[in-house]
């Protein structure tokens, strides 16, 4: 009987051994990783950041006057990048709008420059974005979808004075986490495991979400593609995510910044889908009239609408950003 435990402890304590091995060396978000190695798609370009490596971006300043808004476009924590806003870069820049979209640190073409991936690090990334484009005096407007929400929220309470307007889409650290997003963030060995066994099922995870939020699409499965492209392709893909999930307390409450942000001059709307796989049902209305008490929000309900609303229902969402962000007045 003696033997028999002795011979499952040292099966169990090789197990953790492994575990933390396999961790520290493929999945650990710590040191520098190139992401997407495919040539950048036709327009968009990168440039070099000191805190964040290459990253990539789109920019058409044709439309820029002075004195007028940029639109910066900020994807989710999943999402591969610029690719997931081509269609309202489209139709904003079909207002001669001057719109930014770029990848947010080891998501699409934009790398992963190590170290944790707190919300201080995501705001810097655009904070160095502007500067180094020589925009970092505009006023702006930004546009978040789901942790870009987070993002952009944080963004404007510590930029108040050039934040002129605000979009969350389908907004994170507002809902109550997912138990396993919960366990991923945790502490001690089942954090660990967890993490393990999250990593490895990363990318087939990925994909099965993206056919599911994306199946409403009429394109031919040209987006669903791309996606599904960068999640083989990326290489920083697993500990970028997994960095931003246990370093970002912001990604499961992001409600401080939200209070701050309702006492700023920034104007600021919410779009929500009744019923979203990802985040869950929106709050109730006193719940975000007390975290926003001057901002307006619409409640989304069609077939098939979930967190990728702004792709596969462009006609309910994209008049409602375009029209928000449509002037300087």
């Amino acid at each position: 009987m003696l033997g028999s435990m002795k011979v499952v402890g040292a099966v169990g304590a090789a197990s953790v051994a492994l575990a933390a091995l396999y961790w520290r060396r493929r999945v650990m978000p710590i040191g520098p990783c190139a992401a997407d190695g495919r040539p950048l798609p036709s327009g968009d370009q990168q440039v070099m950041l000191s805190g964040n490596g290459l990253t990539r971006y789109h920019l058409n300043i044709r439309w820029l006057k002075e004195g007028e808004c940029i639109v910066v476009l900020i994807h989710g924590m999943t999402s591969p990048g610029v690719d997931v806003w081509r269609p309202l870069i489209a139709c904003l820049e079909a207002r001669r709008r001057c719109v930014l979209a770029y990848d947010v640190a080891g998501r699409g073409w934009s790398h992963c420059a190590g170290g944790p991936m707190t919300i201080g690090y995501h705001v810097r990334q655009l904070e160095e974005l502007l500067d180094t484009l020589s925009i970092g005096d505009r006023p702006l407007e930004l546009v978040g979808l789901s942790f870009g929400a987070v993002i952009a929220s944080n963004f404007a309470v510590r930029h108040r004075d050039r934040v002129r307007r605000l979009v969350m889409i389908a907004p994170a650290g507002l809902f109550p986490p997912r138990d396993y997003l919960g366990l991923l963030a945790g502490s001690g060995l089942l954090g660990l495991l967890a993490r393990v066994r999250w990593a490895a099922r990363c990318r087939a995870s990925l994909k099965r979400d993206y056919a599911r939020e994306l199946r409403a699409m009429t394109d031919g499965g040209a987006v669903l593609r791309a996606y599904i492209a960068n999640a083989d392709c990326n290489r920083a893909i697993v500990r970028s995510y997994l960095s931003t999930l246990l370093c970002c307390a912001e990604v499961f409450d992001n409600r401080r910044a939200l209070r701050a942000l309702g006492s700023s001059p920034c104007q600021t709307l919410l779009l929500f889908a009744e019923r979203d796989s990802a985040t869950g049902p929106p709050p109730d209305d006193a719940e975000l009239r007390e975290l926003l008490p001057t901002a307006c929000w619409h409640r989304l309900d069609a077939p098939g609408l979930d967190h990728a609303m702004h792709l596969t229902h462009r006609h309910l969402v994209e008049p409602l950003i375009a029209d928000f962000v449509g002037s300087d007045g």
